[in-house]
């Protein structure tokens, strides 16, 4: 295997480890003014307003006017009223303007912690866990240990290369995160002696709807095999090429930047770029986030990548659905 072949190889499995997360009787309307399949009207400087999430899964945006052990009263952005019984509501939190744009309420980012493929500096919550899918090809499972530590592991349908990785955030003050993490893994069953990952660390400013994202790292490709190591004549005026077993290792620092920007209730753009100078590998792309509900996204765009002057473009789709503990 020739140094070239290695470079593409190499970037190509970063690149993978890269992108390897009944109200019964409730009076409750269910219209989707109601619900969350659409956002509702406010007045920017009213700040009382809840989303509250019930047991069904379904969650609503309104104001508390009354609460008692056995119910809550809860106005709707319609101005009508509904009582809900205390024992379906699972958790409640008041709108912030994270969660508004031009004065309409939409429901959190389920998936702030990461983009397509590179992660923010945004931490996971205690015992969230989500799962992402490529193409269905892939799966990375990630789970929030503490509120600032999450591990996770990823492989294929053909569990090849499958990987560990970790990260722990750090919140400064609002609106500024740093985190620090790494990636590894190796070839399991077809090249068990092959190992590549990479060590981060990450700054982000702003928050779960609208962030951008700095980091930089180092990449490591290892390989064990059987190498050229020199040529020796052989006495007819000819070459003997001899071959070694032993490991060729190509590291290289990585930078990035990335960015999120929320544009409406269902839809955020995202952009993603890296450089890895010392394999002269630069990939990256745009993409749209689509928010479906308060616990699934579908990322859609183009990954460009470029190693030694050899182009590739390519469609990206992934799935990521949320499984929240809270």
């Amino acid at each position: 295997m020739n140094t070239n072949h290695l470079k593409l190889l190499a970037s190509f499995l970063v690149f993978v480890a890269l992108t390897c997360t009944s109200i019964g009787q409730a009076q409750i309307p269910t219209d989707n003014k109601a619900l969350n399949k659409d956002s509702a009207k406010l007045e920017i400087a009213d700040t009382s307003l809840y989303i509250i999430k019930t047991n069904d899964g379904n969650s609503i945006i309104g104001k508390i006017l009354e609460e008692n052990p056995r119910e809550t009263t809860i106005k709707l952005q319609d101005n009508r009223v509904v009582i809900l019984p205390s024992y379906i509501i699972v958790s409640r939190s008041k709108v912030s303007t994270e969660n508004m744009i031009k004065g309409r309420v939409f429901l959190p980012n389920p998936h702030p912690s990461r983009y397509f493929y590179t992660p923010t500096a945004l931490p996971m919550k205690k015992d969230e866990i989500y799962i992402q899918s490529i193409y269905f090809l892939t799966a990375q499972v990630q789970y929030g240990i503490t509120d600032n530590w999450s591990l996770g592991i990823a492989t294929t349908l053909a569990a090849i290369p499958m990987f560990i990785s970790s990260k722990y955030s750090y919140k400064i003050k609002d609106k500024h995160h740093v985190a620090i993490g790494g990636q590894i893994g190796n070839l399991t069953y077809v090249e068990p002696n092959t190992y590549l990952g990479i060590g981060f660390g990450c700054y982000t400013y702003g928050n779960a709807e609208s962030n951008i994202t700095l980091a930089a790292g180092y990449s490591v490709y290892s390989e064990k095999g059987y190498f050229t190591s020199g040529y020796y004549p052989d006495g007819t005026g000819g070459y003997i090429t001899k071959y070694t077993d032993r490991r060729v290792s190509m590291y290289s620092p990585a930078i990035s930047i990335s960015g999120s920007r929320r544009i409406s209730n269902s839809l955020a753009f995202m952009g993603e770029f890296w450089v890895l100078p010392e394999t002269n590998t630069v990939f990256g792309g745009p993409f749209l986030r689509m928010f479906f509900n308060k616990t699934a996204t579908y990322d859609m765009g183009l990954v460009y990548i470029l190693v030694d002057d050899f182009p590739l473009l390519l469609p990206a789709f992934s799935y990521t659905h949320k499984f929240n503990q809270n």
